[in-house]
């Protein structure tokens, strides 16, 4: 199974935006005869931070992860919260395959932000400060 690690399109969203403008405002400067040079380093500024969160995007192949025992994207995880000894199950997907229903949670997720790295064993506090201690991770 593969998945994708995708750029959130609330990081992608604002830069196009921006670029859109800006080169309206470059169109009207050239129709006018300004100096758009100031311009054209901005717009190419924004092409260049546009370009870098595109390149976050990469395939993961689920089926041959060896992260050597980490929570990575793409892993299954399973932790134990110690206070009531509750154990949950789940996947970290990219937004664009987050599934509650299939405990598929979302790297962008506080959760998934605070056990990526972690191993077997180790413990914690989670994002609302309960204890938790990371029991199996799998790659599948």
């Amino acid at each position: 199974m593969k998945l994708y690690y995708k750029t959130p399109r609330w990081k992608l969203e604002p830069i196009k935006e921006r670029l859109r403008i800006l080169r309206l405002e470059l169109h009207e400067l050239i129709e006018i005869g300004q100096d758009t040079s100031s311009l054209e380093d901005d717009i190419s500024t924004l092409e260049i931070e546009y370009q870098r969160a595109l390149s976050f995007s990469q395939e993961v192949d689920t089926e041959h992860i060896n992260a050597g025992g980490k929570i990575v994207f793409g892993a299954t995880a399973t932790i134990l919260y110690l206070d009531t000894n509750e154990k949950r199950t789940f996947q970290i997907v990219d937004d664009s395959n987050i599934d509650r229903c299939a405990s598929k949670i979302s790297i962008e997720s506080p959760l998934a932000q605070y056990v990526i790295g972690r191993r077997v064993g180790d413990e914690f506090d989670s994002p609302d400060t309960r204890p938790i201690r990371v029991i199996s991770v799998q790659y599948v």
